[in-house]
């Protein structure tokens, strides 16, 4: 009968909810994303797939800075806006494209300066321009996440990266002599087809009134200005590790060494995506209803700390047959890096709660702190130690930003845990 009652009450809770749906979809991803790269290190060589993993990398980091925080002012915004939320998408959506295809263009024109070892993208105009496509492409993908995250139906968001992981798959064997290129090509088509059926059938099930129109209201740009401003900011610090870190390690090291770490910090993206999926239903319940806020971070730990111990306990015993499913060079580059990745994942659950929470409470100042911080650090320590410990340096990096940073807060916010009337013993007891 319990368990009956804790089912009934986890399905009708909107923040749990919409927390499955956002591990789920990272769940489909890092599966689907299992198989592609499986598959890639079977049918194309560990240049090809370290060559295309900086492509990826270079067009996310594009995308991370044409986004310009609208990601974050969706989900704050939409629900407040009403009839002008048709408007705030349209403009997000072109003035993000547009910054995106300016952006690349000049990568491409520049790409000996940026990025030397990606200068492959210069020697086909068809390969400049499907770089140049898919960096837009990126941008207006994340950006749809973030509707139906804004709307609180993420379940559209999960039938969305359905349908473009189960598009990028087969794809992948129809372009193999094309090397790296039909890796990035298989990315881009199955962007493609995703973002149209969302644009066509998914977004208007949450906003009955859309209609794809590149449109820029100034008023709404100008509403949502500061807040984005400061997001632009924190989430590119937030996510630079990801798209900086393999652009690093091809240029000191080499092009194999990036395919190493790629897919080990691929599996770790298992781990992360637990805290990062239920922070993010935390902010967006908490842009609805702050009132809740407090109750929602009590929830949030308690669910989010159990279901880290048990994928860190399958990471350390599986985490090496894991790697090995890519080739025994994966398993003995990646394994340790791998432990030092899912330790990481305690520390980042205290910081994500404490980025949440300020999220809601629109001191952005204190999350860029909070990223800056994480980054900073993560790229200092992967600088200093990759020449002497490889790519196992950049997981030291990591580690070291998630714990300092966690420090940090708790030294310097020492109101933080008593401000939501939370003790880590109590979350378990209580």
């Amino acid at each position: 009968m319990k368990v009956k009652k804790w089912i009934f009450s986890f399905i009708s809770d909107s923040l749990f909810r919409n927390s499955f749906y956002l591990v789920a979809n990272s769940i489909i991803g890092s599966l689907a994303g299992f198989v592609f790269w499986f598959l890639a290190a079977r049918l194309y060589t560990a240049g090809d797939i370290g060559l295309a993993s900086t492509i990826i990398s270079t067009t996310g980091l594009i995308a991370l800075i044409s986004n310009l925080g609208f990601s974050i002012s969706l989900i704050r915004f939409l629900s407040d806006l009403k009839e002008e939320a048709r408007n705030l998408i349209n403009s997000c959506f072109t003035v993000s494209a547009s910054i995106s295809c300016i952006i690349s263009v000049i990568f491409v024109l520049e790409v000996e300066i940026f990025s030397p070892a990606l200068s492959i993208i210069r020697s086909n105009i068809i390969y400049a321009a499907i770089f140049i496509l898919f960096s837009i492409l990126t941008i207006i993908s994340s950006l749809q996440n973030s509707i139906f995250v804004g709307y609180r139906k993420v379940n559209l968001s999960f039938f969305k990266i359905a349908i473009e992981n189960s598009t990028k798959i087969p794809i992948l064997f129809y372009f193999i002599a094309y090397g790296s290129y039909g890796i990035i090509a298989s990315y881009a088509i199955a962007y493609i087809v995703s973002i149209l059926i969302a644009l066509l059938i998914l977004i208007p099930k949450v906003n009955a009134k859309y209609l794809p129109i590149p449109i820029v209201d100034l008023h709404i740009m100008k509403g949502i200005f500061h807040y984005s401003a400061g997001n632009y900011i924190a989430g590119i610090l937030e996510i630079m590790p990801n798209f900086v870190l393999p652009i690093i390690i091809t240029n000191m090291l080499n092009t194999e060494m990036t395919a190493y770490f790629y897919i080990t910090w691929m599996i770790a993206g298992i781990i992360f995506m637990i805290p990062n999926s239920i922070a993010t239903s935390l902010f967006a319940e908490g842009s609805s209803n702050e009132a809740e806020l407090t109750q929602n971070i009590r929830k949030y730990l308690k669910f989010t700390i159990l279901l880290v111990v048990s994928v860190i306990v399958v990471i350390f015993f599986e985490g090496e047959k894991m790697l090995m499913l890519y080739g025994n060079e994966y398993s003995v580059n990646g394994e340790k890096l791998l432990w030092s990745l899912a330790i990481s994942v305690i520390p980042m659950t205290f910081n994500n709660i404490y980025i949440a929470m300020k999220r809601v409470q629109k001191n952005i100042n204190a999350v860029i702190l909070a990223n800056l911080m994480i980054t900073g650090i993560t790229l200092l320590v992967s600088l200093f130690t990759i020449k002497i410990l490889g790519i196992l340096g950049v997981g030291i990096g990591w580690l070291v930003s998630q714990v300092i940073t966690n420090i940090y807060i708790y030294m310097s916010h020492r109101g933080f845990l008593n401000s939501i009337k939370l003790k880590i013993t109590s979350t378990f007891f209580h």
